[in-house]
């Protein structure tokens, strides 16, 4: 924890106190079409390099943004289920070929 004055120490205080991590308030649908696609990842790319990709709402882009990002792009139900068929899809295919077909 650094100087207890700034803001960063009672948030560091808060979450030892109480165990909650926070949760940040973005949505991963980041051009805001109603989807979450490969789409937004790009469009947050763009405004990752641009700057203007605060998803921490700490006043900064940076990595930790990028990560937090990704974090929630892939915890979006759409991109589970692909997540899912794509396993299963690896799975049957790895079937059909040990058996030989």
């Amino acid at each position: 924890m650094g100087d207890p004055s700034t803001p960063d120490s009672d948030i560091d205080f808060a979450l030892v106190v109480s165990g909650v991590v926070p949760a940040f308030s973005v949505d991963p649908d980041w051009d805001g079409d109603g989807q979450v696609d490969a789409k937004d990842f790009v469009a947050f790319l763009d405004d990752f390099f641009g700057g203007k990709a605060d998803v921490d709402h700490d006043g900064l882009t940076r990595a930790e943004d990028l990560y937090a990002f990704i974090d929630l792009f892939l915890a979006s139900p759409e991109q589970s289920a692909g997540r899912r068929h794509t396993e299963e899809a690896f799975r049957w295919r790895a079937k059909q070929a040990r058996s030989g077909q």
